[in-house]
């Protein structure tokens, strides 16, 4: 298989036989090789946004912060994120995005009882916009 470590030369502390790299700096070093976009729901958590701006100063991922539409960005953290190319989002309340994921939703869970209303205030919600998302 291309691109992989044979499980012999990873070592505590070492990868491959080379001293200067370690397994975890290999991860970061593949994953920013990739260039995965990574969807983040919970901005009303500090520890998430934390984390999304050392993925994004380290280039690891490109990191799409979902934001609620009763705490949009603003002012100094929303720069902060953007010069460091985090994309922020809006959970939309209307429009196409938001009647894809109630479609979506009631597609999944008409039959368990859901109804369309309940499916427009789950769609409002950050997480199950970012799931949409991808």
């Amino acid at each position: 298989m291309s691109g992989t470590i044979p499980l012999g030369a990873v070592t505590a502390g070492s990868v491959a036989g080379d001293p200067e790299i370690s397994f975890l700096q290999l991860v970061r070093r593949r994953a920013a090789g990739a260039s995965r976009r990574i969807v983040f729901p919970e901005s009303d958590d500090r520890r998430t946004l934390d984390a999304v701006r050392a993925l994004a100063a380290e280039r690891i991922v490109r990191p799409v912060v979902v934001w609620s539409s009763d705490a949009p960005p603003g002012g100094a953290e929303a720069a902060e994120l953007s010069a460091l190319g985090v994309e922020s989002v809006v959970a939309p309340t209307s429009g196409p995005r938001f009647d894809r994921t109630v479609e979506r939703l009631l597609a999944q869970r008409r039959a368990k009882g859901m109804s369309e209303a309940e499916a427009a205030a789950l769609a409002r919600q950050p997480l199950y916009a970012a799931d949409d998302m991808v």
